[in-house]
């Protein structure tokens, strides 16, 4: 018999940072939006942490959506980078971004260490 086939979506509230996370088979998808800096990194920081840190008992494949995040300061890259470094071993940890975002990932080296895409779809081709 065939598992049924869907999704798992919550929210983790943080301020002025809400994460959606996605479950869906072996993917995890956080998606943040709002306004990511000096105020907010570190409470973001701390639930990504925790959400990249222990995902569910399967999941191979990570996302850190950042599509919808309209300021990731220098703060919020350096909580990226701090949570993405808790990523288990056995699973492969993406970002997505819009263009000035990548671009900035990029600048800092971020973008050396993970994989860096416009999308969902090409940031799961990437890490497969």
């Amino acid at each position: 018999m065939t598992p049924p086939d869907f999704s798992i979506t919550t929210t983790v509230r943080v301020e002025g940072t809400p994460i959606t996370v996605t479950d869906h088979r072996d993917v995890r998808v956080l998606r943040c939006s709002g306004t990511i800096d000096v105020v907010t990194a570190h409470p973001w920081q701390a639930a990504l942490t925790a959400l990249i840190a222990d995902p569910p008992r399967g999941t191979k494949t990570m996302v850190v959506d950042l599509s919808e995040v309209a300021l990731l300061s220098a703060a919020g890259m350096r909580a990226l980078f701090t949570a993405a470094a808790v990523a288990p071993d056995s699973v492969r940890l993406a970002v997505v971004a819009r263009e000035t975002i990548r671009r900035l990932l990029g600048i800092v080296g971020l973008a050396d260490e993970l994989p860096v895409a416009a999308d969902l779809a090409a940031a799961l081709a990437v890490i497969d």
